[in-house]
């Protein structure tokens, strides 16, 4: 880096917060200001948090969750008393961050997709009686979630409604869920997901924590797959409750309410259609890089 004169250095998620030390000798070390930008892809210290009150994990890997997350919420704070600006993805935790640093610039940037799209869709009787999760659960906080949500899901099977999970995970969890959710299909990852929400009636965001802009969201809706969720967990996407998306307030209530609407072909096709034409022209790239260029180009740190 050092033999080129940068003009600003992207620091993309709190994990790459050990290169500041190496950023800042480079600042100083270059005839061009350097203007360093973290993008934040949630308010961490409070996620991990939230992550270890919910946790059931025994209670030495609560001990490493809590140590992880103190550890985290340290580089978080370096991050905001050293770069010159931030940008977040919701609202909410723009106000977090406000609160920790607010002498900082912030900027929401909620990020845009350019993945597959479908024109239209329409579900029938022909569209198989299944709900679709589709997420990355290499984490605790998404482990948790995804097997209570399980937990609650079990009369889905009563109601001859099929259960796919699409996504990456450890090996060994996936094989111990796969035993004791046996109602439920674990994928694990797989080359693409459009497949499984073009195969399903309803794609499900079962997360009590985590929150933060999820692109999982807009694979469904570009796919035409209606949504249903937990309420707060779908954030900065233009959807409206019970118009272009459902949400409930807890597991159960969201495993009622699949029973309820999954045979609603009307309803659900209402759904996702609101949902595309609500999104479909609010998530390009090129207006993401116009806002990012406008903040690259906003005043400098002092000292």
């Amino acid at each position: 880096m050092a033999r080129q004169d940068w003009d600003a250095v992207v620091i993309d998620y709190v994990t790459m917060g050990w290169t500041l030390p190496l950023l800042m000798e480079t600042a100083r070390t270059t005839e061009r200001p350097l203007r360093l930008v973290y993008v934040a892809h949630n308010h961490e210290a409070s996620l991990r948090r939230l992550a270890y009150r919910h946790s059931n994990a025994a209670a030495a890997l609560r001990l490493a969750q809590r140590i992880d997350g103190a550890r985290i919420a340290a580089l978080e704070h370096r991050l905001l008393a050293t770069v010159d600006c931030v940008t977040v993805t919701t609202a909410a935790d723009l106000a977090l961050f406000e609160t920790d640093a607010p002498q900082q610039r912030y900027h929401i940037l909620v990020p845009g997709y350019d993945g597959p799209e479908l024109a239209e869709r329409g579900l029938t009787a022909e569209t198989p009686r299944r709900v679709v999760v589709v997420g990355s659960f290499d984490w605790i906080a998404k482990q948790q979630n995804l097997a209570e949500f399980l937990e609650a899901a079990a009369p889905l099977a009563d109601h001859g409604i099929g259960i796919d999970i699409v996504g990456s995970g450890p090996p060994d969890l996936l094989a111990k869920w796969r035993q004791r959710f046996p109602y439920a299909t674990i994928h694990g990852r797989v080359d693409a997901v459009e497949p499984y929400l073009q195969g399903a009636r309803i794609s499900l965001v079962p997360e009590r924590t985590g929150g933060g802009f999820k692109l999982k969201v807009l694979n469904a809706v570009f796919q035409h797959c209606p949504v249903f969720g937990i309420a707060g967990s779908i954030t900065q996407v233009p959807l409206a409750e019970g118009r272009s998306v459902r949400l409930f307030p807890d597991f159960p209530t969201l495993v009622h309410g699949i029973i309820q609407d999954i045979d609603n072909l009307d309803g659900l096709n209402a759904l996702h259609t609101a949902a595309y034409a609500a999104c479909r022209d609010h998530f390009h790239w090129s207006d993401r890089g116009k806002s990012l260029r406008r903040v690259l180009a906003g005043p400098q740190k002092e000292g």
